[in-house]
């Protein structure tokens, strides 16, 4: 299974969007992973998250923060209508405490076509968003891997 980059991603970002259900209804693309997206909260266990993960929390706006810097989480959670044409951050890794709250998170910069550091501020919520998420479920036939392996 080949391994993308949030680079090559947001190179081909149409191409996901409007793909965006097939993609997360198919397992064999869901669970494609990508590079650096990544969970790591502690005490709690960390988590490598896949194109799927990233597509829908990203285009369902739970990831994502507007030009303005403002975290569109709590937007969401006061029922307000996302806009669009604001979201330019769209984050891909999460990495801190939950005790402490502190935070480094990344997000991919859609404006500056790059990588920037941010803080999200509640990480807690950010991985309760990402728990929730609802994935195909992954089925191995043993031929197959039986194939595979010789």
């Amino acid at each position: 299974m080949n391994t993308l980059t949030i680079p090559q991603i947001f190179a081909n970002f149409s191409f996901y969007k409007e793909n965006y259900i097939s993609i997360i209804n198919n397992p064999d693309q869901y669970y494609v992973p990508v590079q650096g997206a990544e969970v790591q909260i502690w005490p709690l266990t960390a988590h490598q998250l896949f194109l799927g993960d990233l597509l829908q929390l990203w285009f369902a706006g739970k990831w994502t923060v507007d030009n303005k810097r403002k975290l569109l989480i709590n937007t969401i959670l006061r029922d307000k209508t996302l806009d669009q044409t604001e979201q330019d951050l769209f984050v891909y890794e999460i990495k801190g405490s939950s005790i402490s709250g502190e935070d480094s998170s990344t997000a991919w910069s859609r404006s500056e076509n790059k990588a920037v550091d941010i803080s999200v501020g509640s990480i807690f919520q950010f991985y309760c968003v990402f728990k929730g998420l609802s994935r195909p479920i992954q089925t191995f036939n043993s031929a197959e891997k039986l194939k595979s392996a010789i």
